[in-house]
């Protein structure tokens, strides 16, 4: 591959590792038309859907191609792939009922013709799940340019037929098994990257404004901005099982041990999820489970244990069987002044604690009209909840089978400053800055495998007897704990199990 090109904008001192840096912007309004249409028609005849949930809250502009194309790509941590509209499946004045495949493309298309870049040196046929939809076309070679700066041949697909009207720019790793077959996934963007030397580390950051409709905030590839947050990033594991078990979906899956619940402001912490809870009264297996930390879907999606107790603090919680979802009477979240904590991690990982009042989608952005069950005729307007406890496909945010269905989403870390680092699997959190300065205090990753700049390891680390010798020569590596390979995978399968019933 060719050397990148940098604008003198990033680059730091000779030597020096460079960043990238782009802000984040909230998808184009139709980019996921199709998912609420799909909801809409399993309504009820007196149940009406009001809006588009945002189930992908981010997307960075992306220009594809030289001249550069711009593309608003939708952010997602559930898969590696990064894929654009293909032009001739793009119509403005389309009906988006007529034809599954005719998009409006207002987040952008791309057409080869125009660009002087465009190469077939990694031309072939690409299939994959988005959002649970199949989308389809080939992979091609490109140049791509994300905030000033431009990198070249780079792979990616060009979407031919999908019916979201949107690209998606992927941070996963691709899988190297599918049904125990080897597949070829292609390099992800993280690793173009480094091997363009654009980032020394396959390593992100990335932060979202405090307040229920922001949408402001940004990503920085291969740095952290260390004006963002507060004191020091705490790191965490996150999936030794990406490589022993080759079939699971390259996520960030933690151990998610302790719940807390406060019903008001004057009530003791009350925590009711601890890693010895054995069997449950009404939901079932307890005690620690794995989720998928990914900050670019919407929604938080627990086991029943530990999302029920909150549904029954009281606020005006309903549960709609027909799309097997939970929402709050909009009128009433003022009732609301609980809050809710889990622990990241394993035993004295971090805690991440948020207001029941913040986990509220918005009424503008989506909500459900019910009659009043007082049979007055008045109708009540219901808001999304942002944790759930879901077998529904719409929280199945990955579509293959292999991705854990238990996820902590944005909704739930829009205060928390967030970095995922793929070359150690390991995500470092830290409480968001509420008046961070414009400056910036950006500071890179000195290479690739160095951890997070200035971070802690706190909880401890799942080894299993062949993996734990690399680990047991780094002094920042922490305490591990030895388990056999069916013990994290089993707990793992129990989560998805738990789904299936």
């Amino acid at each position: 591959m060719t050397t990148a090109r940098f604008f003198t904008s990033l680059l730091t001192a000779a030597g020096a590792a460079a960043y990238i840096h782009a802000p984040l912007s909230p998808p184009k309004l139709q980019a996921f038309e199709t998912l609420a249409r799909e909801l809409t028609a399993q309504r009820y005849p007196n149940q009406e859907f009001v809006g588009n949930i945002p189930w992908y809250p981010y997307a960075i502009d992306v220009g594809v191609g030289t001249p550069a194309q711009t593309q608003s790509l939708v952010l997602s941590l559930a898969h590696s792939d990064t894929y654009v509209l293909y032009h001739d499946v793009c119509d403005p004045n389309s009906n988006p009922d007529s034809t599954r495949y005719l998009r409006n493309c207002s987040s952008g298309s791309y057409d080869e013709e125009t660009s002087t870049t465009f190469s077939q040196d990694y031309y072939h046929e690409y299939s994959d799940d988005f959002a649970g939809i199949g989308t389809y076309g080939v992979m091609v070679g490109e140049s791509l340019s994300i905030g000033d700066t431009e990198f070249s041949n780079v792979s990616l697909a060009v979407a031919m037929k999908t019916s979201l009207d949107t690209g998606f720019l992927g941070l996963s790793i691709p899988r190297k098994y599918v049904d125990g077959k080897a597949v070829d996934r292609g390099t992800s963007i993280l690793d173009q990257m480094v091997s363009q030397e654009v980032v020394e580390s396959p390593a992100f950051s990335i932060y979202a404004e405090e307040g229920r409709n922001s949408t402001t905030g940004g990503i920085l590839f291969g740095a952290v901005d260390k004006s963002k947050y507060d004191g020091e990033l705490r790191r965490i594991q996150a999936s030794v099982a990406r490589d022993k078990f080759e079939n699971f979906e390259a996520n960030y899956l933690v151990n998610v041990s302790a719940a807390w619940k406060r019903e008001s402001r004057n009530d003791e912490l009350s925590q009711y999820v601890s890693p010895d809870m054995g069997e449950t009264a009404f939901y079932g297996r307890g005690g620690t489970f794995y989720a998928a930390i990914d900050l670019t879907f919407l929604i938080t999606n627990v086991p029943a244990y530990v999302a029920y107790p909150i549904y029954m603090m009281g606020g005006g919680f309903s549960q709609w069987h027909n799309i097997d979802m939970w929402t709050v009477d909009c009128d009433g979240t003022g009732d609301l002044n609980g809050t809710f904590s889990l622990e990241l991690g394993g035993e004295g990982g971090y805690r991440l604690t948020a207001n029941l009042r913040d986990l509220i989608v918005p009424p503008e952005q989506w909500h459900l009209l019910r009659p009043a069950k007082d049979g007055s005729g008045e109708r009540i307007k219901h808001c999304l909840f942002g944790i759930q406890s879901s077998k529904s496909e719409y929280f199945h945010y990955d579509g293959s089978g292999w991705t854990s269905s238990w996820v902590i989403g944005s909704m739930l870390l829009r205060n928390t400053y967030t970095v995922f680092d793929s070359k150690n699997m390991e995500v470092s959190l830290a409480p968001l800055r509420k008046n961070p300065s414009e400056k910036g205090n950006i500071v890179p990753f000195g290479s690739s495998g160095a951890h997070a700049p200035d971070s802690e390891l706190i909880g401890y680390q799942e080894c299993f007897p062949d993996g734990c010798e690399a680990e047991e020569e780094d002094e920042d590596a922490g305490a591990h704990i030895v388990m056999q390979k069916g013990l994290l995978v089993g707990l793992v399968l129990g989560a998805l199990w738990f789904v299936s019933l």
